[in-house]
């Protein structure tokens, strides 16, 4: 038989004159007249495919498979490569994989689209790296395509590496050809069990792992590498000696002969020997055991020799602990432990420390019959409760279920429960649980006497509706997720029920298969997942199963809807900007306003000042705080606004650049020039005081540096301000779209808040800054200004709002504060345009182009002190200030609309005069010289608008923190969509600042007394515990 063609080769070439003639005359007499031509390639592809393909499907009927038939695998990828490839690009990356983000530095600031994330900032891509970091989740990736990975949930780095590569438009990187490494040396075995570890020397500790039968198989060692600090290593005995290594996975349990030893006995499990040896100590009727390193592998570790025992778990206080836990009790099930139970850490007191463990409790002096009093665990493997005789909760249940009355009625029926399940389970709502048990198992024979499993269904469900089988229980209990989990861990229960009962009776067991029942569970799950059910019928079937509640109170106090920005009171320049601002971005009209003022403020501060009608000299310098949703557009609006600025600031810098490096040369020069001078001076019959002052003058006074041209800041401490006013521009803007840097930032942390707004406040009134030093030196700088413009999310802003340091000390009097409603849902647009295209925003631009161009009036040769020029009021506008001022001042009087917000009322006139001397320098520009009564009446409908923002915001925003601690409580649990809970898991797993006793207890107060929380009667079952204390969760929180 010829061999077959490879896919993809070509046919010899076949030329008819080289044929034998004895070939030529058998094709002749076969086909005579037919003309031979050469068979080319071209002629013989269709023959060659046609053959190809008879022969594929030949192949194919009898079952064989070549490799040639095999698809060619796509090539391998260099994940290195494409990583290192994507660098300069990463920008890009993240703005198409993470399309709400933004650039911060060098990182890429966004959601984390892989959760439900609400907080722009909380999960961040390097720019530099390519990694990424969930500062929420603490999840982490440590290059570009480990971060794709992430975000896509792809199986493989390799794909993850495709995807990058295609989205740079190259072709995916073949992983290049390596010489493989040579092999490292395996060390020698050791004869003996080795005393000392080649690096790391004698252990502090160690451990002796033995089989059932009493057999060394390892030993585990702790090496205490510095202060808190420790290592593992096991050595292991394997045939041919010892070894520094693991044994192979699965793993022995430590304590294998102690179980052996005791086969009756319940057995209590710890995270470390350390602590299970101590254990053994506290719980003397329980063989203690661990598994090798603890929490970080029980997936390692062989379970099997627990099958059939009864089992205790005493995790390690902290999250590590409460995960083993969880991971463990599963496994030891799955090895088919009779029971597993969890040693709830609450009931051996609050306040535990972080890690704290069995060892730590034997050090603290416990006692086993101290522990015995006080510890509680946690059946972890009942999904619903069995009537076993030996629990006289079920006989009652059984009693009660046997001779109850059908109720006539029942809210739901079976089909009704059945629809409400599968609603439930495609809407992910929670099913409320009921107090004496929504279903209720019990024990029953049919007509034969044969025993039969029934279920029954208790109130709120109504009445006593008996059905065979146990699913639509589990289902309305554990969900649509641990559904399976329930069934799996009911089945072998239900199972040895079954083999107890014939042994009982002495006959034989009557039963099907957990194969089978398994089957059955899983056919009654895909009957409810295809049941169609409208939302409106699931909602009614809930309200007719959910207590009578009314609906919860609102935590905060509502905010009233603000009064429109008075726009045209900025003018024909700074009121037109804004209008189109808000046109083109679609930001909300007040935070567009904010920053045209904030930016004209910025602009003007540094060429003039406001001439108090009282004689005092002020800056035209604004504070402005803007509350804006994420995603608000406030960076967009922030960037057209400030162009003029920054492109200033960009242009200086260049020219800066060149001036600091003939500054050093120059500076270099002098002091070579100094020493050689003090060298003269000081030589022999010389070193007089009239030598050293002839050679200075000669040398000359050193170069003086230039200006540094920063003009913004985002959140400087009072140092690192002083500085950069003593060596840089005199006129600043700490502004920012992103206010939580500021707001959360070191500059206002407790130690240094009170500090920073008071000596903003000094700026804010003009005052010099002065500092007084030890180690750096003393100072004091004339003629600075600051204007100040922070926007941030409702949250972050609060914070500030409501700090009693900034109400306090008089910062938040001095700042005019918008928190206007959002637009986000309503931007629909017909095209898409350039705002800075609009003829309103360049002409702003334009403005403020030439006061930032225009050096301001100084004091000094360097223009670092500066020296406004004073815009006074103009008669009749003094006039108008009069009245306006005594009308302020009736305003504030107790009772009067501003007694509650007279800190701000005092500063009213002082702001409208400033935001008239703004108004005036924009429209007027350099040749401005007083501020008319135009202007002032426009300032003063502006003013008037923000004391009445201030009274709307004012209670808003003074958040009690047992509030804030309540609505962290409700998002805790509609994350894990409780119904039903106790104290204990809050205060070991909640959310931080609830982990603390007595916050937790102000925060349940205030949800139990707005309605969203009822407490359950003492007694109640929750998780397997009879809690003392326990609360019910308003449905509506779900």
């Amino acid at each position: 038989m010829n061999a077959p063609i490879p896919k993809g080769a070509t046919a010899p070439a076949v030329n008819p004159d080289r044929l034998p003639p004895e070939v030529r005359a058998s094709i002749e007499a076969q086909a005579p007249g037919v003309e031979l031509v050469e068979l080319t390639d071209e002629l013989a592809a269709p023959v060659v495919a046609k053959v190809e393909a008879e022969n594929a499907a030949k192949r194919q009927r009898r079952g064989i498979r070549l490799k040639s038939d095999e698809p060619a695998p796509e090539p391998r990828v260099d994940i290195k490569q494409v990583a290192a490839s994507a660098i300069p690009h990463l920008e890009a990356i993240c703005s198409h994989w993470l399309p709400d983000g933004k650039r911060q530095g060098h990182d890429w600031v966004a959601r984390n689209p892989t959760r439900d994330d609400q907080n722009a900032g909380s999960f961040s891509v390097s720019l530099l790296t390519g990694g990424c970091i969930d500062h929420a989740t603490g999840d982490q990736c440590h290059d570009i395509v480990s971060t794709i990975k992430y975000l896509d949930g792809l199986p493989t780095q390799g794909e993850a590496a495709r995807k990058v590569a295609e989205f740079l438009g190259t072709a995916p990187l073949p992983e290049p050809t390596q010489t493989p490494k040579p092999a490292k040396k395996t060390p020698r075995a050791m004869p003996a069990c080795p005393t000392a570890h080649p690096t790391l020397g004698r252990p502090s500790a160690q451990w002796e792992y033995r089989d059932a039968d009493g057999s060394l198989i390892c030993i585990q060692m702790r090496f205490d590498t510095g202060p808190g600090t420790k290592e593992f290593r096991p050595a292991t005995r394997t045939a041919d000696g010892w070894r520094w290594k693991a044994p192979e996975a699965p793993r022995p349990l430590y304590g294998l002969d102690r179980l052996s030893a005791h086969p009756e006995a319940p057995v209590i499990l710890c995270e470390g020997e350390k602590a299970s040896n101590a254990a053994a100590a506290l719980l003397l009727d329980c063989v203690s055991i661990a598994s090798m390193n603890g929490a970080k592998s029980p997936k390692k570790s062989d379970w099997t020799p627990l099958a059939g025992r009864r089992v205790r778990i005493w995790p390690d206080n902290d999250q590590p602990g409460a995960d083993f836990a969880q991971t463990a009790a599963k496994l030891i099930l799955d090895a088919g432990a009779q029971s597993v139970e969890v040693l709830d850490l609450s009931s051996l007191g609050d306040g535990l420390p972080e890690g704290w463990d069995a060892a730590d409790a034997l050090a603290d002096g416990w006692t086993p019959e101290r522990f015995a009093e006080c510890a509680r665990f946690t059946d972890t493997r009942r999904p619903i409760e069995w009537g076993g005789s030996a629990n006289p909760a079920n006989s009652a249940n059984r009693e009660r279920a046997n001779t109850a009355e059908p109720d006539d009625e029942s809210p739901l029926s079976l089909q009704e429960i059945e629809q409400l399940v599968a609603w439930a389970w495609r809407t992910k709502t929670a099913l409320p649980s009921d107090p004496e048990g929504v279903f209720t198992y019990h024990h029953t024979r049919d007509s034969k006497g044969r025993p039969k499993e029934r279920y029954s269904m208790r109130s709120p469900i109504g009445g006593f509706e008996t059905f065979s089988g146990p699913w639509p229980a589990m289902a309305w209990k554990h969900g649509r997720e641990g559904f399976m989990g329930a069934v799996d861990a009911y089945l072998p229960v239900r199972e040895q029920h079954v083999l107890d009962e014939a042994a009982r009776t002495g006959k034989a067991p009557n039963d099907v298969s957990r194969d089978v029942l398994r089957a059955d569970a899983q056919a009654w799950m895909r009957r409810i997942e295809a049941l169609a059910v409208s939302d409106e019928v699931g909602r009614e079937l809930l309200e007719r199963v959910t207590p009578d509640w009314p609906e919860p109170e609102p935590l905060r106090a509502p905010m009233a809807e603000a009064e429109p920005y008075p726009v045209n009171a900025l003018g024909d320049v700074l009121g037109t900007a804004a209008i189109a601002l808000h046109e083109s971005v679609k930001a909300p009209l007040a935070l567009c306003a904010q920053s045209v003022l904030a930016a004209a403020s910025f602009a003007a501060q540094g060429h003039f000042d406001a001439h108090m009608p009282w004689g005092e000299i002020k800056p035209l310098s604004l504070a402005m705080l803007t509350v804006g949703e994420s995603g608000e557009r406030k960076s967009g609006v922030d960037d057209l606004v400030l162009g003029a600025a920054k492109a200033q600031e960009r242009a200086e810098m260049a020219t800066y650049e060149a001036d600091m490096e003939s500054f050093e040369s120059e500076m270099a020069a002098w002091k070579a020039a100094s020493e050689q001078a003090k060298k003269r001076a000081s030589g022999k019959d010389r070193g007089r005081l009239e030598d050293f002052r002839r050679e200075a003058a000669e040398i000359g006074p050193p170069p003086v540096a230039p200006v540094l041209p920063l003009r913004f800041v985002t959140d400087p401490t009072v140092e690192g301000l002083y500085k950069l006013l003593a060596i840089g521009q005199p006129s600043v803007a700490l502004f920012s779209d992103e206010g939580g840097l500021l707001i959360g930032g070191h500059a206002l942390n407790s130690d240094n808040a009170l500090k920073t707004l008071a000596r903003w406040c000094k700026l804010w009134d003009g005052s010099p800054f002065d500092r007084v030093r030890a180690g750096d030196g003393s100072g004091i700088l004339y003629g600075r200004r600051m204007a100040l413009h922070q926007l941030a999310q409702p949250d972050i802003m609060s914070t500030l709002l409501s700090d009693p340091t900034a109400n306090g000390q008089g910062f938040l009097a001095r700042c005019l504060v918008a928190w206007p409603q959002s637009t986000i849902g309503t931007r629909h647009i017909e095209q898409y345009e350039w705002a800075g295209d609009r003829p309103e925003i360049r002409r702003l631009f334009g403005k403020l182009k030439t006061l930032f161009e225009t050096p301001p009036r100084a004091k000094d040769q360097r223009g670092q002190v500066l020296d406004p020029q004073p815009l006074p009021l103009s008669p009749d506008a003094k006039a108008m200030a009069v009245q306006a001022g005594n009308q302020f001042e009736s305003l504030m009087a107790p009772g009067a609309p501003l007694c509650e917000i007279r800190d701000r009322g005092s500063k009213a006139m002082d702001n409208a005069i400033r935001i008239a001397g703004v108004l005036t320098v924009i429209e007027q520009g350099l040749a401005a010289r007083e501020i008319s009564a135009d202007h002032f009446a426009r300032a003063l409908t502006l003013i008037q608008w923000y004391l009445a923002e201030a009274l709307r915001i004012r209670g808003a925003a003074a958040i009690p923190q047992a509030v804030t601690d309540a609505e962290a409580l409700l998002a805790w649990i509609r994350e894990r969509r409780i119904s039903l809970f106790r104290s204990a898991p809050v205060l070991t797993r909640g959310p931080a600042q609830l982990r603390n006793k007595a916050r937790f207890t102000a925060a349940v107060a205030e949800l139990v007394g707005n309605g969203y929380l009822v407490e359950a009667p003492p007694g109640t079952e929750v998780e397997g515990v009879k809690a003392k204390l326990a609360w019910r969760v308003h449905p509506h929180v779900l």
